[in-house]
């Protein structure tokens, strides 16, 4: 989505839902570090606005490439 996030999209809520998940992808349950890269934390219902952590999930990148392929 081209729309900004929300004020309260901070990097402190990222990581703690990266700490919840315990640092694993929530897909195919690699860990954050076999990456390079911190995990990707995904909107489960695709609104940006939704910063309930019952909405946000880790994935790495390849994982969050795969759900938002071809999605209208």
């Amino acid at each position: 989505s081209y729309y900004p996030y929300p004020e309260d999209w901070t990097d402190n809520l990222r990581e703690s839902i990266r700490n919840r998940d315990s640092y694993v992808c929530q897909l195919c349950g690699i860990h954050q570090d076999e990456l390079d890269k911190k995990l990707d934390i995904h909107h489960i219902d695709y609104n940006k606005d939704n910063l309930s952590p019952e909405n946000l999930i880790s994935l790495c990148r390849s994982c969050h490439l795969k759900t938002n392929y071809n999605r209208l």
